[in-house]
């Protein structure tokens, strides 16, 4: 999750300096019934700098966690639907599952290493 959230900061980062990106937010949008909220950010122009036509990043709404990105290349012909590039999506997480240092270790006999 981090990771992913890094490389689509750092993306956005760099598209503030450009022209012609529209953002979009959806508050009510879902993934099945997942309610989640949505950023999403567009170019209408494609140029060097701007490797993805489309972006969207699904946030859980209980648990404020990045769920879903989609990036879209563009599309072959003017009004045409852009290709899905990239997704990577995360389904029933469970955090502060009570894990230790140990559960990490190289050294635990529980690996039988």
């Amino acid at each position: 999750l981090h990771n992913m959230l890094d490389v689509i900061i750092e993306q956005w980062k760099a598209e503030l300096e450009l022209d012609g990106v529209e953002v979009r937010y959806y508050p009510n949008a879902k993934i099945r019934d997942q309610p989640c909220r949505v950023i999403e950010s567009n170019h209408q122009q494609q140029t060097k700098e701007t490797k993805f036509y489309l972006t969207r990043l699904y946030i859980d709404k209980k648990t404020s966690l990045p769920v879903r990105v989609e990036q879209y290349g563009w599309p072959a012909t003017k009004g045409g639907e852009p290709p899905l590039i990239e997704m990577y999506m995360y389904q029933n997480l469970r955090t502060n599952q009570g894990m230790t240092d140990q559960d990490f270790s190289t050294k635990n006999p529980q690996y039988k290493c």
